[in-house]
């Protein structure tokens, strides 16, 4: 490599040193790839033109995708080039940004940050970080230069269309990647459910349904599950309900020529033994509505015991609607026997999984707004849900990447506003006397909370007191 470096140093162009320069980076692409790299600056010194052409004669662009970063991959089937133009003295690769969507007065060139590195011997890929670029329609231009001239050139058209926004306040959440938090809580009445039925209890909001609904899916390992929504049995009698109950455990346990909604008990108990069903878990949303069906509800407790196929219970509700069915009993109450297990808040980790990821690669948090949010949602995922979706609306209408601590300020005035069903609610689950007294509460900004309506409050869903769990 010295004889041709010093003939390079004679006479520039000299063709055969610099053939052999080239020869011997080639050479030592796997044995030696500082001999390699030496070789090439060696060239790039002496020749940066010529060498710039020889490489270049080859390239072809293979793939380029933009989300998070732009990522442009290349073949090279003579050298890697990972040089980039910005710290190379105009010698590299150079990528530029130009928005189609803005009128053509105010289109602006953007020359992007990007690393070249070297994926395998005939390839090489180029990042940039995309991440605060304005949504829209791009003229991409990759180039490969030498002292400001043009050695290599490809132009495609990107987009980073602005995504839908992924948070979820309302509805149950069913896609798991958008279930944060529960893992712990699903373990422990998986664990509960082994010997006994289940209560599962949370104010309002606090995410019992989706729980529910993740719960079910987790326990189709090992049980036959059944999931019934009580919202659409308002209407119905005791006996119609009990009917509909022996229909649903009857279409996913019996066959369908012994499937019906009308047995006695003793001819369904007898079906059942003889099915193939060994373990059925029923998971029931809304116990509220068996208020009024005490018989459904002791029907309900009754199979609960049968082990002969196993079956568990699993109803969800609140406080208030727990005291509400065990009152309307006759003794006592139907879910006595029950283990009860209350939703909590998440941890402050998943809450800030829950903000973060299903816009990773979008969007992005400013730390003092992320802070104030899980300040603000005390790690709750409907609040966390609802913020969180109404503090991106705000930067989407601003054509914006980054989620401030002025978009979570606009976000918390809107929900005052959106809230008002939440709080009618939030004031029915309180007893007369914590509600005739909450307006002297909120006034009352002392540190201490008498126990009585610290524990009615914690019970109807408002965070107070300490957070043990963040």
């Amino acid at each position: 490599m010295e004889q041709f470096s010093a003939a390079l140093s004679i006479k520039n162009d000299n063709k055969e040193a610099l053939t052999g320069l080239i020869e011997v980076a080639l050479r030592s692409i796997h044995i030696s790839p500082k001999r390699m790299e030496s070789a090439l600056n060696n060239l790039k010194e002496r020749s940066p033109d010529w060498l710039a052409k020889y490489l270049c004669k080859n390239l072809k662009l293979i793939d380029v995708s933009l989300a998070q970063n732009l990522i442009v991959r290349i073949s090279n089937v003579i050298l890697p080039l990972t040089q980039i133009s910005d710290y190379n003295g105009g010698f590299g690769w150079q990528v530029q940004m130009t928005s189609i969507d803005a009128i053509v007065s105010e289109r602006k060139t953007q020359t992007l940050a990007i690393i070249a590195e070297q994926l395998q011997n005939d390839m090489i890929q180029l990042t940039a970080n995309t991440n605060e670029l304005p949504w829209g329609l791009y003229s991409t231009t990759i180039r490969f230069l030498s002292g400001g001239r043009e050695y290599w050139r490809a132009d495609v058209t990107l987009s980073n269309h602005e995504p839908e926004i992924p948070y979820i306040a309302g509805p149950p959440i069913r896609d798991p990647s958008l279930f944060f938090g529960r893992n712990k809580a699903m373990s422990a009445v998986m664990k509960l459910l082994k010997d006994y039925s289940v209560v599962l209890l949370g104010p309002r909001r606090s995410g019992k349904t989706s729980f529910l609904y993740h719960l079910e899916i987790a326990a189709r390992n090992n049980w036959r599950t059944l999931f019934i929504d009580l919202h659409g049995y308002t209407v119905l009698s005791s006996k119609e309900i009990v009917n509909n109950f022996v229909g649903e455990i009857s279409r996913v346990c019996l066959s369908n020529n012994k499937s019906k909604h009308t047995y006695s008990q003793l001819e369904f108990k007898r079906l059942l033994e003889e099915s193939d069903v060994k373990n059925l878990i029923i998971f029931l949303d809304e116990m509220a509505i068996l208020a009024e069906h005490k018989e459904a509800a002791y029907w309900l407790r009754h199979i609960s015991k049968w082990e002969k196929p196993k079956i568990r219970i699993v109803i969800a509700g609140t406080y208030a609607d727990l005291i509400k069915v065990t009152s309307a009993a006759m003794g006592s109450g139907p879910f006595n026997e029950f283990e009860h297990y209350e939703i909590q808040e998440i941890s402050k980790q998943d809450a800030v999984d829950l903000l973060v990821k299903p816009v990773l690669g979008f969007y992005r948090y400013e730390a003092n707004a992320l802070e104030e949010l899980l300040k603000l949602c005390y790690g709750r995922p409907f609040f966390l849900n609802l913020m969180a979706k109404l503090a991106l609306k705000f930067v989407q209408l601003e054509g914006g990447r980054v989620i401030r601590l002025s978009h979570i300020e606009l976000a918390r005035k809107e929900a005052i506003f959106m809230l008002g069903s939440w709080f009618e609610a939030f004031l029915l689950e309180l007893d007369i006397s914590t509600r005739s007294a909450l307006p002297k509460l909120i006034q009352d900004h002392s540190a201490s909370l008498p126990g009585v309506y610290a524990e009615t409050l914690r019970s109807a869903g408002l965070a107070v007191g300490p957070r043990s769990k963040m």
